[in-house]
């Protein structure tokens, strides 16, 4: 898709930014959500870290027993990155790109002290924000109980 220049106002230009969930996010993909419009890349790819699971087609995103509503805030902090996002059209959307996973989206963000990929268990790394919400949850809370504690426990070490 070819993207196009348009002339805008302070005050809806003021309005874009104030839905902006973080500083990697454009003003196409604040838009894209406004619109409710896939997320996806603008000529409809999508990018690596993304795709295990079919995202549903309503914004709600759902796996392994937790379902997070569209417009739940997303946060991980490693190595003194805090990476942040939000979930729309039943995917992660983080740093303008498209996640299904918290794990892939751990996986695709964060680096090691020397700056080599790393691999991560994103459910212990990231915090969830529903909407209404004041508190921040650990992800892997969220999960039934059997589930939790039985995978691979990377800690911020790296």
């Amino acid at each position: 898709m070819q993207l196009r220049s348009i002339d805008i106002d302070i005050e809806i230009h003021r309005h874009i930014e104030q839905h902006r969930t973080s500083f990697g996010q454009t003003p196409n993909d604040i838009l894209r959500e406004l619109f409710g419009l896939s997320a996806g890349m603008a000529d409809g790819s999508r990018r690596a870290g993304e795709g295990d699971v079919p995202s549903p087609v309503t914004g709600d995103w759902s796996w392994k027993g937790v379902t997070l509503p569209g417009g739940t805030e997303l946060r991980m902090t490693y190595n003194g990155r805090t990476h942040t996002g939000i979930v729309s059209g039943g995917a992660w959307q983080i740093a303008g790109a498209t996640y299904a996973s918290p794990s892939s989206a751990a996986d695709a963000l964060a680096r090691s002290r020397d700056g080599k990929r790393v691999s991560l268990n994103g459910w212990i790394l990231w915090e969830v924000r529903k909407p209404g919400a004041r508190a921040w949850v650990r992800l892997d809370e969220l999960r039934p109980s059997a589930s939790r504690g039985q995978r691979n426990t990377h800690r911020q070490a790296a």
